[in-house]
């Protein structure tokens, strides 16, 4: 179950006193230190890429949209929508009940267009983007990995569950753990989706109660690269989506680290406002990204992006928020690492954390 906001507080408060008795924090990743440093705290971050290209449209609905319905006569969302109140603009798609449970407990951000400028519309090259936190060049480590590289070597500060890890998780040196999903289908009163990345969600959820010493986990659900059939295939899979995630924090929960979880869903782009004659849609560019749990300030964070067809980028919604400040807040208000040592250049840091 989502906490109530009363006993958020008073573990919080717990947690904060204990904090207090330790000493202090080392500073992980300041530009100047060699890399033997330890994690300066518990926090754990779980990843989860939605391989393929989300249709956020079809994901973070827009409400009473003329230019949405004209552009998606097939496609177009209208009934049994999991609405964020009375007077938001957008509403959850009704497959991911879990999502809209964090959002009404204060405890998911929505961000409705995430992105960076002249995306790329090519799976490999824009998770490589994704992955590494840099469009201008290619790089041959990821964000995660170059974190890696600035603590002391342990491959399980970071954990890829159900197949090698991504871009993101290399470093120069680091190289992340990769393990194979440990967990039953079906766990006491929890009933996970019958389905592959449901298992791995249930085995990062058993490695953080059971004491792991991650920090990171990866998880990515593919099939999202809807140009046929979209309509009940996305369905499907935000279906899937929203069981693992809210057993995921059902299971946190329960034993008591929900507080030190937050979450990130993401995708490499999101789709083309229209659909294409197959009932699908194509590659787009800005997309939503999700962050939830207890530590987060939920609710809709950030403009709306406009569906006219004078304010498309190639005939897809344009991005609002850069991914980098995503990442940065993610390094500097979670982990405790200095994200200009990650990413480069400042990136301003969003009011989420």
């Amino acid at each position: 179950m989502v906490p109530t906001r009363r006993e958020f507080l008073e573990r919080s408060a717990a947690a904060l006193g204990a904090a207090y008795a330790l000493p202090p924090l080392a500073g992980c990743a300041r530009p100047a230190a060699p890399p033997t440093q330890a994690a300066t705290n518990d926090h754990v971050l779980v990843i989860i890429e939605l391989s393929g290209g989300n249709d956020g449209l079809s994901t973070v609905i827009p409400v009473d949209n003329d230019d949405y319905v004209r552009a998606r006569p097939q496609l177009a969302l209208r009934r049994n929508l999991l609405y964020l109140g009375a007077d938001a603009p957008v509403a959850l798609h009704p497959q991911l009940p879990a999502l809209k449970e964090l959002f009404d407990a204060g405890q998911l951000a929505i961000l409705p267009a995430v992105g960076y400028p002249d995306s790329s519309r090519a799976h490999y090259r824009a998770m490589e983007i994704w992955h590494t936190g840099e469009p201008a060049k290619i790089l041959p480590t990821g964000w995660l990995g170059r974190c890696g590289d600035r603590l002391i070597p342990d491959p399980q500060w970071a954990i890829q569950v159900g197949q090698a890890p991504e871009l993101a998780l290399q470093g120069a040196a680091f190289r992340a753990l990769n393990i194979r999903a440990t967990a039953p289908r079906y766990h006491g009163d929890l009933a996970y989706p019958d389905h592959p990345f449901a298992q791995h969600v249930q085995t990062v959820a058993q490695q953080i109660a059971t004491g792991s010493a991650a920090r990171v986990y990866y998880v990515s659900l593919g099939g999202f690269d809807t140009h046929a059939r979209q309509k009940v295939l996305h369905e499907r899979l935000l279906g899937v989506l929203s069981g693992s995630l809210g057993n995921l924090w059902r299971n946190l929960h329960q034993n008591g680290q929900d507080l030190r979880t937050v979450v990130l869903v993401f995708s490499e782009f999101g789709r083309s406002l229209a659909e294409n004659s197959a009932g699908g849609t194509d590659h787009g560019a800005a997309g939503p990204v999700f962050l939830a749990g207890p530590a987060v300030r939920g609710g809709l964070l950030g403009p709306i992006p406009s569906l006219r067809p004078d304010a498309l980028d190639r005939g897809a919604p344009r991005h609002s928020t850069d991914f980098r400040s995503v990442y940065a807040t993610l390094l500097e208000r979670w982990l405790e690492i200095d994200s200009r040592a990650i990413l480069g250049p400042h990136w301003s840091t969003l009011p989420i954390i």
